[in-house]
């Protein structure tokens, strides 16, 4: 069933607007180098920005296997797009160091990286967890993210218009208590790299950077995330239908493109929205600094006898200062 969604319009697959292969997409002359590009999201992506004819896509992952039938697949799609993989850990930061500079050397600047590698742990309570299993989550999902976006800002510096997309959830803005499906290690790694964004975005304005959850998506992931449902939850699972892998990856190709630039740098996406709607809404996310970011709603606060406006600007100066 269709979620609370920031657009009137919902899809659960790709539409006119976020196909690939319209010129008004093309990644034509572009580099895109993908993280857990061997499965799920990160396949998708890769075939969709070789269907928008990119001048190279690098997909990364762990599985050999994996990362070729990718390739394969992409190679049918656009005969054109170089499609080039690397086995690797992205919580390896001297190996991964190296893949981003001989990526640089063999194509030219990276311009788009999509980081849509992930892990999630084994159910558990924060009580009863294996310290190594509740961390393995920030292991891959906050420093394999944190490097992946501090290589690729060092190597994107020749770009254009760099893009930077780090594949989140909708968990990372769930209250804990509306959540049945998945550890705490995985929502409070999913929220780290939300903030991580964010903070890219602040500290690089000529590099778009982006937090986007994909949509309810059938992967291996998500049916780990399904068998820790309660029963009843289970059978009358309220995400179902899943979403098409696609549409995040299609999504991603619109984002990266001219198109998207009118959305702020920042902001947190759901790949099911309409992205007309987001155009035509492009202005008010610019003026309006907590839109689609995770916050505490409300603050700063005042009483309800107070005529104050909240002061986002003035607040933030006072960040790390004890009142």
């Amino acid at each position: 069933m269709p979620l609370p969604s920031f657009t009137k319009k919902y899809y659960h697959a790709p539409y006119p607007a976020i196909d690939p292969s319209q010129p008004a997409l093309s990644a034509q002359g572009k580099v895109v180098l993908i993280t857990g590009g061997g499965s799920g999201v990160g396949q998708a992506t890769c075939l969709a920005f070789a269907k928008a004819n990119a001048k190279a896509v690098v997909i990364l992952g762990r599985r050999v296997n994996a990362l070729e039938e990718t390739k394969t697949l992409a190679q049918r799609v656009a005969k054109s797009t170089i499609v080039e993989s690397y086995p690797l850990d992205i919580t390896d930061e001297s190996t991964l160091e190296n893949c981003f500079r001989e990526v640089s050397q063999k194509y030219g600047t990276v311009d788009i990286c999509v980081n849509a590698a992930a892990y999630l742990s084994d159910k558990g309570t924060i009580k009863d967890s294996p310290v190594s299993e509740f961390w393995a989550s920030f292991d891959i999902g906050v420093k394999g993210t944190y490097i992946v976006a501090q290589q690729y800002l060092r190597h994107c510096t020749r770009s254009k218009d760099p893009v930077f997309i780090a594949v989140n959830s909708f968990i990372a803005h769930l209250p804990g208590s509306m959540v049945e499906t998945a550890p705490a290690s995985y929502a409070s790694s999913k929220i780290a790299v939300e903030k991580l964004v964010e903070y890219m975005a602040k500290e690089n304005p000529d590099v778009r950077s982006y937090s986007l959850h994909p949509g309810v998506i059938e992967t291996a992931m998500s049916k780990k995330s399904a068998e820790m449902m309660p029963e009843e939850l289970r059978k009358n699972n309220p995400f179902l239908p899943y979403d098409d892998v696609a549409l995040p990856a299609c999504f991603s190709v619109w984002l990266a493109s001219q198109q998207g630039a009118v959305i702020p740098s920042g902001k947190y996406l759901w790949s099911n929205w309409d992205v007309e709607e987001l155009k035509r809404r492009a202005s008010e996310l610019r003026e309006d600094q907590v839109s689609l970011m995770v916050t505490l709603p409300g603050w700063p606060f005042s009483l309800p006898d107070e005529e104050v406006q909240p002061d986002y600007q003035t607040a933030a100066k006072l960040g790390g200062r004890e009142s």
